[in-house]
């Protein structure tokens, strides 16, 4: 038992993570979330949806200046500081602050989350899939906040020991003492996901999923809400040297005419910039160059990813709102892209480039990869040749499916434009690739505790 616990606690543990695409190449590292970060952060803060108008908005797809400014908004709302207070051992009362990500779902969190709902519940609403109270679900979050009150001696000393080596912790201390993930989900979306876990635990036949190319139903019977939303982050080991990349119209063009070209093509070394957020976990800097965000403000979600830039206020940067500078400054140097759909009218782009010039420039340089399909891509998170030319929205279509990643950026005959076309009208898992996809998926999590029951049907 004490072993597993150390196994489950360890922040030494360095993985790769897993990526949209491609197999990762990059000097990038995660450090497992565990039950001592779970005691000091606050519980999971909400994603306010930011979008008030329909969930299907001809208006908001039809304008790239109104998608951008509500991925702007989204940007800030994620990495928006969250303050809390603490109590060391000694009753000290310590005041920290942490973007409103770090304070999510990571898997490990949900994992430990949903043993504890389960222990809660009968046992003949479990094997008959009944969906978790909303009492339980409540409990469930109390319960990993407090985790470490039930743990050994010992590991609880690991809190007292990390006290006393920050007595004034920095926001790149509090940022790390709970461990990083490569995805963060929101609150409402594990909550929608776990308390129906029969849903995603019966959808598959072991490891079989259905066709990529063939309509099949989704595993969720009602929409997530509004409030659901998911982080994949890029940390990147401090001791390596930084590869920046451009993204002005000039490097795009050349990017996107080469064949098989990749964003490597573009990649500048430079030393880790002071002016990049990171955190402390341990002996380690680990920094943020790259994020995907997606909220389902939108039915087919909306889709931002950010990437930091050593020319911050040029083309993807050149309309960061005032607002970016109340983040502080490790945010102001971010650039983002942002879709709510597959295909671009760039009928209202002329406008655009009045007001920012660079920006569309960029724009119709990266749509050349693509012509007519939208465009979305970050040098950090999207590897491997042909994923500069994908959109987000593309390669998720496909989530859930027995689509190989790799293959759809490579087969033009079965995913032309390297997948950024629509191909699909319904979707298994609803463009979440981490609800099925991986020994950490949200699936396993499920299997993983219900498949010795009679809650998951025998494959």
């Amino acid at each position: 038992m004490i072993s597993k616990i150390h196994q489950i606690l360890s922040l030494l543990l360095i993985t790769l993570g897993l990526q949209a695409c491609n197999p990762e190449p990059l000097p990038t590292s995660i450090v497992e979330s565990d039950a001592v970060g779970r005691r000091v952060l606050p519980l999971p803060d909400p994603y306010s949806p930011l979008w008030a108008g329909p969930a299907v908005d001809e208006t908001l797809q039809g304008s790239m200046e109104a998608t951008r400014q509500l991925g702007w908004k989204i940007f800030a709302e994620v990495v928006e500081p969250i303050s809390f207070v603490t109590r060391t051992n000694e009753g000290r009362m310590l005041r920290g602050q942490v973007p409103r990500f770090l304070t999510w779902f990571t898997a490990e969190d949900a994992q430990r989350w949903f043993r504890y709902a389960l222990q809660q519940s009968r046992l003949s609403m479990i094997e008959a899939g009944q969906p978790l109270t909303d009492a339980t679900i409540h409990d469930a979050d109390l319960f990993l906040a407090r985790e470490l009150d039930t743990m050994p001696e010992p590991l609880q000393n690991r809190l007292k020991t990390w006290f006393e080596q920050h007595p004034e912790p920095t926001l790149q201390d509090w940022s790390g003492i709970g461990g990083t993930s490569r995805i963060y989900y929101s609150p409402d979306m594990i909550h929608a996901v776990l308390q129906n876990y029969a849903e995603l635990g019966k959808c598959f036949e072991g490891l079989k999923r259905p066709s990529a190319l063939e309509e099949s139903s989704s595993c969720f019977t009602r929409e997530w809400p509004r409030a659901a939303a998911i982080v994949k982050a890029a940390w990147w080991n401090g001791k390596s040297p930084l590869k920046t990349y451009p993204t002005d119209a000039a490097s795009l063009q050349k990017l996107m005419q080469t064949p098989d070209g990749s964003w490597t093509q573009l990649a500048q070394e430079q030393a880790m910039p002071d002016s990049m957020f990171s955190v402390n976990v341990g002996s380690a800097q680990l920094f943020l160059p790259g994020l995907h965000i997606m909220t389902k403000d939108q039915k087919d979600w909306v889709w931002i990813t950010a990437w930091w830039s050593a020319d911050p206020d040029g083309d993807f940067g050149s309309d960061r709102p005032d607002f970016i500078k109340d983040l502080g400054p490790l945010f102001h140097r971010y650039k983002i892209c942002a879709v709510t759909r597959f295909q671009d009218d760039a009928a209202d782009w002329d406008e655009l480039a009045q007001k920012y010039p660079d920006l569309v420039a960029a724009l119709n340089a990266a749509r050349n990869g693509n012509p007519g399909a939208s465009w979305c891509s970050n040098p950090y998170l999207e590897f491997g040749a042909h994923n500069q030319r994908t959109n987000c929205i593309g390669c998720h279509q496909f989530a859930g499916t027995d689509a190989r990643q790799e293959n759809i950026l490579q087969d033009a005959i079965q995913f032309p434009q390297h997948g950024s076309r629509r191909q699909r009208s319904t979707f298994v898992t609803d463009y979440v690739w981490s609800a099925a996809l991986g020994g950490q998926s949200l699936h396993q999590l499920i299997y993983r505790n219900l498949n010795w029951r009679k809650t998951l049907p025998e494959k």
